[in-house]
């Protein structure tokens, strides 16, 4: 009896595992090639910055010897700020480093009055006992890979110029925590992926199901109406798996360190998945299964969790309001927790307890209504 039972299940599964994955092109492109597709976009534009990014700079003094040398560095664009007085240097200081927080400028330097005279009497004097130093200061923003490179190109601009005994750069840094950003997007598309596989998969095919009336039919079968959403849910993980497999492979080639995230993806990933399975029910038992409301639901979750949900920029230096909102959004704790292997996330707890809060709340509420599930389809 058993056996039989086994045999129908699995006759179940491989039937639902045909009809919504070998036979459906889309899910096969969407949910297993996109996320990969997506990687190598954004890491092509945002990950090689120093090969196709010109490089706004701006130096606060004047210096004809700079000029020239700046002028010869092809991927800068320098301007001179000059001034005449400490109260307008002191001025035009504050609109340099609002347009640099701005993203205005890359990066900018501060040179002391007369640079060019104080750096030829301390060139000369540098092997006596009258040592000079000719200070530069060096502002740049290293969360910004672009101000990063610029902030890097600056100082070593000056560190050749002479030795740092006689021209010390101090570099301000005016953001902490760098990161290298094909370290940063990989999680973000996994992310994108998790929440595509069962926002656009699971819930449409399980929406499909109903306004098709194929599970009324089951009703008076001895199969368990359960059993049909598990293997629905399970071929999309099988879909889900397969483009991680895939994005990890191409995000390797690209410089990732796919093992370190490994762990986190095995512990934090199938939390995810039984949270927005149980959304997905949740979702249809109050949309009454009407294929609009699931699609407006779809689209504005997918575009709020997948932009506000720092999935694409780091939420520790986003705007208050932003990071406010996205401490709501459950699957923004599994992408931060993922990150946490490489020190990249934003918060620094709920990761597990939040993502199963979510769970506990939309089960309960699924038991409670779970007879909406047996509506009968038109």
């Amino acid at each position: 009896m058993k056996s039989t039972e086994s045999s129908g299940l699995l006759e179940l599964f491989i039937s639902l595992f045909k009809q919504f994955f070998l036979r459906s092109k889309e899910s096969v492109f969407w949910l297993v090639i996109f996320p990969t597709i997506l990687f190598l976009i954004l890491t092509t534009i945002f990950g090689n910055v120093e090969e196709n990014v010109e490089l706004k700079v701006k130096i606060l003094g004047e210096s004809k010897m700079l000029e020239k040398v700046f002028s010869d560095i092809k991927q800068f664009q320098t301007e001179f700020v000059t001034f005449t007085d400490e109260a307008e240097k002191l001025s035009k200081f504050k609109e340099l480093n609002n347009e640099l927080r701005s993203g205005k400028i890359h990066a900018y330097a501060v040179l002391p009055r007369n640079f060019d005279s104080e750096f030829s009497i301390a060139t000369i004097l540098q092997k006596t006992k009258l040592q000079r130093k000719v200070e530069v200061n060096i502002y740049y923003v290293p969360v910004r890979q672009e101000s990063k490179l610029a902030g890097d190109i600056l100082s070593s601009v000056f560190n050749s110029l002479g030795t740092k005994e006689i021209v010390p750069v101090e570099t301000y840094k005016l953001s902490e925590g760098e990161f290298e950003y094909n370290e940063f997007i990989y999680p973000g598309v996994v992310g994108m992926a998790i929440l595509s596989v069962f926002i656009f998969g699971f819930m449409s095919e399980v929406e499909y199901l109903y306004r098709r009336g194929m599970l009324r039919r089951f009703y008076t079968t001895p199969i368990n109406i359960i059993n049909i959403l598990i293997f629905t849910a399970l071929v999309n993980m099988i879909e889900l798996i397969l483009g991680i497999f895939v994005l990890s492979l191409f995000a390797n080639l690209k410089g990732v360190d796919v093992g370190k995230y490994l762990p986190s993806m095995i512990s934090h990933v199938p939390l995810a998945c039984v949270l927005l399975t149980l959304l997905s029910l949740n979702v249809l038992i109050f949309s009454k299964n009407q294929p609009s409301r699931v699609f407006v639901f779809g689209q504005i979750y997918f575009q709020a969790q997948m932009f506000a949900g720092g999935f694409y920029f780091p939420l520790k230096f986003a705007n208050p309001v932003v990071k406010n909102f996205a401490r709501f959004l459950p699957l923004t704790y599994t992408v931060d927790a993922i990150r946490l292997a490489n020190h990249l996330n934003a918060f620094e707890e709920g990761h597990v307890l939040v993502p199963i809060i979510y769970i506990l709340l939309l089960g309960i509420n699924l038991i409670l209504f779970s007879k909406k599930l047996k509506v009968a389809e038109e």
